[in-house]
């Protein structure tokens, strides 16, 4: 721990790879503790609670479906609710609707956005050493990434970019600073977290894919379909948002009173917190202590946290764990 924290920032982005690895062992150290202080002694344990939890919950949903006095649902009806459940914690598809003019107006207002936003990063935090190389305007792309995103990351010409839209025009004609902080979670907060979906990046999808192969009539999607997008989406996407949205909160700057009417500037501690809460309503109780412990041992180790983000995400864990489960939220932090 302390040797990652005496890292240089430089080096931290040259061994990059090296410190996922470093953190993901650390993680998994971290859940599997936790896992056995509660009673599951493995990683095959987590899955079966896991699985077990999914399919009593998508056979009471299957039967909710169906009238009355019908008899028990069938097991292809029960299996299909797990795809219904993926759907309702993944990233939700884009409803309305983009005009080409309106593309072509918002790409123009984005790209005349792009060199403001930097020369207030270099003004302002030098230490990014943003360019206009590392943001690519894409307004149609992130439109159709899905509802309320803001923007998405990529690898480009050699370097991770922030794709960004009208949201970034809208926040950065108001004022550069309300936008930095969303270019920090897409160029360096997915990226330091792991290959996005990529096996071993976030455990929670690991262990996902562990706990569904256990489910009886469960076939997991084709790599590359809409279907296994959503899996990833509900159960990968989680712990690297919340990670990411942690990095980006020292370089958040609040709307000022004349800018209320914004959106797509979020708090970060809030939406934290909330993906804190969509964690606990996925996971079996026991199985998603564990994984926030994981976390917890994870993000303390990481040299990019700083004191400020690991004590938002503290206050996240205890918003979700409050009354009687107050002494769960401190066994997750201890």
């Amino acid at each position: 721990h302390s040797l990652l924290r005496a890292l240089p920032a430089g080096d931290r982005a040259e061994y990059n790879r090296e410190i996922q690895d470093i953190l993901q062992r650390a993680q998994r150290a971290g859940v599997l503790e936790a896992a056995q202080a509660a009673g599951l002694a493995s990683e095959a344990d987590l899955a079966q609670t896991q699985a077990d939890f999914m399919r009593r919950r998508n056979e009471e949903l299957a039967r909710r479906a169906r009238p009355q006095a019908a008899p028990p649902p069938k097991q292809a009806e029960v299996a299909a609710q797990q795809t219904t459940q993926v759907a309702q914690t993944s990233i939700p598809p884009q409803a309305a609707g983009l005009s080409a003019a309106d593309e072509r107006e918002w790409t123009r207002r984005a790209e005349a956005a792009v060199p403001r936003l930097v020369a207030y990063a270099r003004a302002h935090h030098p230490d990014l050493n943003l360019t206009e190389a590392h943001i690519v305007v894409a307004v149609r792309r992130v439109h159709d990434r899905g509802r309320h995103v803001l923007a998405c990351g990529e690898h480009s010409g050699g370097r991770h970019v922030a794709v960004v839209g009208r949201t970034f025009a809208e926040l950065v004609e108001a004022n550069p600073a309300y936008a930095l902080d969303t270019i920090v979670h897409e160029v360096f907060g997915h990226p330091e977290y792991g290959p996005y979906g990529e096996s071993g990046s976030e455990y929670g999808l690991v262990l996902y894919d562990l706990a569904a192969a256990r489910m009886p009539g469960y076939t997991r999607p084709a790599a590359g379909s809409e279907a296994r997008r959503s899996e990833i989406d509900a159960y990968a996407y989680q712990e690297t948002e919340i990670y990411s949205l942690l990095r980006q909160l020292p370089y958040n700057v609040p709307l000022a009173p004349e800018h209320a009417g914004l959106h797509g500037h979020p708090d970060p501690e809030q939406w934290v917190t909330a993906r804190v809460a969509r964690m606990k309503r996925q996971w079996e109780p026991r199985v998603v202590r564990a994984l926030l412990r994981g976390m917890v041992v994870r993000f303390r180790m990481d040299p990019r946290l700083t004191p400020q983000a690991l004590e938002a995400f503290e206050r996240a864990i205890r918003a979700n764990f409050t009354g009687p489960e107050a002494a769960v939220a401190e066994e997750i932090l201890r």
